[in-house]
């Protein structure tokens, strides 16, 4: 609370916590009543406005809230038009971010499988030179999951220097790099399992 109370009959202004009136002045059967309050709100709780005002008019409308029938006057027209644009985008982005996040892991399977696509003369080689489908498989998954991991890495130190809430990039940054790096990997894995089913002697040779 900020602000100030005016009393009509004179005397000093007083602040009461609310839990007091709760307890002891209906234990003591003390008559606790305002005239007039005027109060501002921190600007970090203009999102919460709407709550506010349900809250306190509760409060206002009860039978013994001031020595006469009180009203409840918030300033807010201006707050209103600027917060409510605000909370349009916040829910339009609520809904874009899990798509975005789910394309972001779609893509990175795609570009891991088209490489590793792309590569499948260098893994006839190795089945060549007598390397097990298994080390081959290894290979070329780690192969496409180093570059993504450095990738990450950097991206969290230049969120983390950017940014003075390191908090929120941690959390829900680590599950999507953490979905984008399955993707890449589950994408490797899926086109070298699709690549090592062929021979090598398929692999090697060349269409003109």
């Amino acid at each position: 609370y900020t602000g100030s109370i005016s009393i009509e009959e004179g005397g000093y202004p007083c602040i009461i916590p609310l839990s007091w009136m709760k307890s002891d002045a209906l234990t003591l059967h003390l008559p606790m009543r305002y005239s007039i309050a005027e109060f501002t709100i921190a600007t970090s709780k203009n999102r919460e406005i709407d709550a506010f005002r349900e809250e306190l008019g509760a409060i206002v409308e009860s039978p013994d809230a001031g020595t006469q029938d009180l009203s409840l006057l918030l300033w807010d027209e201006e707050l209103k038009q600027v917060v409510k644009p605000l909370e349009q985008n916040v829910r339009l982005m609520s809904v874009l971010y899990p798509v975005t996040a789910v394309l972001s892991v779609i893509i990175a399977a795609g570009i891991a499988a088209l490489l590793v696509m792309q590569a499948a003369h260098e893994t006839a080689l190795l089945r060549a030179v007598g390397l097990k489908r298994r080390r081959v498989l290894v290979m070329n998954v780690v192969q496409m999951a180093i570059p993504c991991a450095i990738g990450i890495i950097v991206g969290f130190a230049a969120v983390l220097i950017l940014r003075n809430d390191s908090t929120t990039a941690l959390g829900v940054g680590a599950i999507c790099a953490a979905a984008y790096l399955a993707g890449a990997v589950v994408g490797a894995m899926a086109a070298s399992l699709a690549v090592l089913k062929r021979r090598p002697m398929q692999l090697l040779q060349i269409n003109e």
